[in-house]
């Protein structure tokens, strides 16, 4: 019913067979059952063309390796967490507040209004014909999920997001890689603009809101939201 593909081997994806295609980065781990509850929230909505997963910042996720790049692990063969620092303990902490509210709250609530306009590349799942229709992931831009999400809109499918399908990927720990990628997220979102200008002004007079400004806060912006660092002493971590 489902297959996964890693979108860092793209080319996989025109090998599936499934009805359901779930895309993944290579470097997340899944819950044991987010492909079966995936599957059951597209059986149980037919009109559902894509959805995003929730994803969860997880540092445990953060292991030590030996110098050839082998994992070490412990007596029971579980492997060992990579020491941190209280600086990278901050911005793992501050990141899974970030993503808490960006997906819990932020594309919990963009799903209900019918305004959900980035599926999540680190895992989206689809229906075929829907990837199928819209010439599956591009590289034309930096951002291949929201020029993927604005090609199905353009479409009209009906997108969502599934709470109950969870994801863990690692968070970033150094300022200077947290840096690069916030920034590359702000290029790929003028990427999309350039792309898409008319599909933004389309929505944005159709449904009352303005897309310009919610890709503006939700990618201009990305590297405000880690307010949630001046916040954080207050919660036990």
């Amino acid at each position: 019913m489902a297959v996964l593909a890693s979108l860092s081997c793209e080319p996989g994806l025109a090998q599936t067979e499934g009805e359901l295609i779930i895309a993944i980065d290579s470097d997340v781990v899944l819950e044991p059952d987010a492909v079966e509850q995936a599957v059951a929230a597209f059986r149980n909505d037919p009109n559902l063309a894509a959805a995003t997963a929730h994803l969860i910042i997880d540092r445990n996720l953060l292991v030590q390796a030996d110098t050839q790049g082998r994992l070490l692990v412990d007596q029971t063969d579980m492997p060992l967490n990579a020491p941190l620092s209280f600086m990278q303990h901050f911005l793992a902490a501050a990141q899974f507040m970030e993503y808490l509210q960006a997906f819990r709250i932020g594309r919990h609530a963009e799903a209900a209004r019918g305004q959900l306009f980035t599926l999540s590349g680190a895992c989206g799942i689809f229906r075929r014909e829907a990837l199928t229709a819209v010439g599956q992931y591009h590289g034309r831009t930096v951002s291949e999920d929201t020029d993927l999400t604005f090609a199905l809109l353009r479409r009209g499918f009906k997108l969502g997001y599934l709470p109950q399908v969870r994801v863990h990927l690692a968070p970033t720990i150094s300022w200077r890689a947290l840096y690069a990628q916030r920034v590359r997220w702000q290029r790929g979102e003028l990427e999309v603009l350039a792309v898409h200008t008319d599909l933004v002004t389309q929505v944005s007079r159709s449904r009352g809101s303005n897309m310009l400004i919610r890709l503006w806060r939700d990618h201009t912006l990305a590297m405000m939201r880690l307010v949630w660092l001046l916040l954080l002493p207050l919660f036990h971590c």
